[in-house]
């Protein structure tokens, strides 16, 4: 099931100002500061199993697996288009009419309307692809706590810059992080 990005998100989370300003930083490097952003947004995203800022994916599947799709990814705002490979080996687009987007529910859901069913598809990779839009939509979207698990991260990287700190008592960091970030986190199944 991969997704691909089609239109990358247009903002981050955070901005290095708020960095700067967390951390009360007189001297830095904006480019550091901007890539340790970078890297945190992607760390998070990847352990929370969301998207944070509004992006366009494209998610491919080898069939309509089950009555009812659900994205990966969350939140979902809407689907584009439902495209598949029919029996006969040519693409079609599923009309909107023949299937409901559930766009309240985390994970959303896409399931056939009333009285239709998925079409069948040609036994193939690949051969069903969701375009949809995900993600909570601008920066000012994103939950407060996720942004601040954000600074936090971006703080640590960027004040301790290797795996290990010679010459310094050993002491676990808080796990800030994990709580701020728990209640977002997607469950695997």
């Amino acid at each position: 099931m991969p997704i691909t990005v089609t239109t990358s998100p247009a903002e981050r989370p955070i901005d290095a100002y708020q960095v700067v300003d967390n951390m009360r930083l007189d001297d830095y490097d904006v480019t550091d500061l901007r890539s340790r952003i970078d890297e945190a947004v992607d760390h998070v995203e990847e352990q929370l199993g969301r998207a944070l800022i509004t992006r366009t994916v494209k998610w491919t599947l080898d069939s309509f697996t089950s009555d009812t799709l659900e994205p990966p990814y969350p939140p979902l705002q809407s689907v584009s288009e439902i495209r598949y490979l029919d029996t006969d080996g040519s693409w079609q687009v599923l009309d909107s009419s023949k299937y409901r987007v559930d766009s309240v529910s985390s994970p959303g859901r896409i399931t056939p309307a009333y009285g239709e069913t998925w079409p069948s598809t040609r036994s193939a990779t690949g051969a069903v692809e969701v375009t949809m839009v995900i993600g909570y939509g601008k920066a000012t979207a994103v939950p407060a706590s996720i942004k601040r698990a954000l600074l936090l991260l971006v703080g640590q990287w960027y004040e301790f810059r290797e795996e290990v700190v010679v010459g310094a008592a050993v002491n676990q960091l808080p796990r800030a992080v994990d709580a701020l970030l728990a209640p977002y986190r997607m469950l695997k199944m």
